[in-house]
C-alpha cells in the first residue's frame, strides 16, 4: 500500500496511508494534517499476535500533483531528440510485472489476508481520526470497512500498467516510464472519485487479484490493533479514547 485515498469527502484530519504486508503480518501509517504519523505494527509471532502503535512526526506528499505531472510530460516529450527511438516491444512489461507478482502472491494467501487487514485497520483508523466514533472496534472493522483500498499501492501499479501500453509506443522507455507513473497516479484520484466508472471497476478488479478475506483470528487481532492506534490518535484531539 502506498499512499493517497481516503473514501469521505468531509474535510480530512487524515491525508494519507501508507503501509505493506509482509510473511508476519503488516505495519502501517496514517498520516495526520498536522504532520504526525499515527504508526502501527501487526505482528503474529510465536507468542500469538502483538501490536506496536505510536506517534511520529510525518511529511506530507506534494500538494500540487498536476505541476508534477505536467513537468514530467515536458521531460518525457523530450527525450525523442535525445534517448533514442520508442520500444513497442515494452509496453507490456508493466502489466507482465503486475501479472507475475499476482501470480507468486496467491502462493502466500495468508500475505493476501494480511494485505487486506491492513487496508481495514488502516481505513478504521484514519476514520476515527476524522471523527466518526463508534463503539465495538471488532463489528465495526468487520461490517463497515470493506478489504479494498483505492489508497493501495496495486491500484498505482495497474493504472501505470494500463497507460504504459500507449505510451512505449510513442516514447522511447526513458520518457514512457516516469509518465505513465505520473498518469498512473492521476488516473489513480480521478477514478476515485468517479465510483461509477468503468476504469474504477477494472482498477478495483485488478485490485481484488492480491487480496483474501481475513480469517476470524485475525480481524480480532486488527480489532486490536484499531483499538490501540485509535488511543494514540485520541490523545492529540479532545474526547479521545
Amino acid at each position: 500500500m502506498q499512499t493517497q485515498g481516503l473514501e469521505k469527502t468531509s474535510p480530512k484530519r487524515a491525508v494519507e496511508l501508507r503501509g505493506g504486508a509482509r510473511f508476519w503480518g503488516f505495519f502501517g501509517e496514517v498520516i495526520l494534517r498536522e504532520g504526525k504519523a499515527v504508526r502501527i505494527v501487526l505482528r503474529k509471532g510465536k507468542e500469538g499476535w502483538q501490536v506496536e502503535t505510536g506517534m511520529r512526526p510525518a511529511r506530507l506528499s506534494s500538494e500540487n500533483p498536476h505541476l508534477l505531472l505536467a513537468l514530467t510530460a515536458l521531460f518525457a516529450l523530450s527525450t525523442p531528440w535525445w534517448a533514442g527511438p520508442p520500444r513497442p516491444e515494452y509496453a507490456l512489461v508493466p502489466a507482465l510485472v503486475f501479472a507475475f507478482w499476482a501470480v507468486i502472491l496467491q502462493l502466500f494467501p495468508q500475505v493476501l489476508r494480511y494485505h487486506a487487514l491492513e487496508h481495514r485497520v488502516l481505513e478504521a483508523v484514519a476514520r476515527w481520526c476524522d471523527g466518526e466514533r463508534w463503539e465495538d472496534d471488532y463489528r465495526y472493522l468487520t461490517e463497515k470497512v470493506p478489504d479494498w483500498s483505492w489508497a493501495c499501492g496495486s491500484i498505482l501499479f495497474a493504472a501505470t500498467a494500463l497507460t504504459a501500453l500507449p505510451l512505449f509506443l510513442l516514447l522511447p522507455p526513458a520518457g514512457a516510464l516516469p509518465l505513465a507513473i505520473s498518469l498512473g497516479s492521476w488516473l489513480q484520484e480521478w477514478t476515485r472519485e468517479r465510483p461509477q466508472s468503468f476504469l474504477r471497476r477494472l482498477l478495483l478488479r485488478l485490485q481484488l487479484l492480491v487480496l483474501r478475506p481475513p480469517t476470524e483470528e485475525e480481524l480480532r487481532a486488527g480489532a486490536m490493533a484499531v483499538r490501540r492506534a485509535t488511543e494514540a490518535c485520541g490523545k492529540l484531539e479532545p474526547g479521545g479514547r
